[in-house]
């Protein structure tokens, strides 16, 4: 590889960190590559309900199952190293405790496309291994 090549791939892994840090759980599993993907695979196939669910509950603007959904979400996120997710989740959350639910609808509609950016991280990931 070139040095253009690798700074294209260090760029890539930037953004695939912010979405994804792979070393979370990685780390937290003492490197059992097993089990890893075993948590990944089971954390991806949830990770579209609780989105539903979240998307349910501020559409039908319960706020108080709006703050139990994101903080569901919000945790398994943060347990996978998938920061970004958590992070628009903790805020959902946040927005549900303040009974705002103007700001959880404005923030839900971001949540499809940084569930899509997990996605698709987490299944390059799986790829690799």
């Amino acid at each position: 590889m070139n040095v253009n090549d690798n700074q294209i791939n260090e760029k890539t892994s930037t953004v695939k960190r912010t979405v994804f840090n792979s070393q979370t759980l990685l780390n937290q599993l003492s490197g059992n590559i097993n089990l890893y993907k075993k948590i990944l695979e089971n954390f991806s196939n949830s990770m579209k309900k609780q989105v539903k669910n979240i998307e349910l509950m501020v559409e039908n603007k319960d706020a108080k199952e709006t703050v139990a959904a994101g903080h569901k979400l919000k945790g398994a996120a943060a347990s996978v190293g998938c920061n970004q997710l958590s992070d628009l989740a903790a805020n959902i959350e946040e927005a549900g405790n303040e009974n705002n639910i103007d700001e959880a609808q404005k923030l839900q509609t971001q949540l499809q496309p940084c569930y899509e950016l997990t996605k698709k991280a987490i299944e390059e990931m799986l790829s690799e291994i």
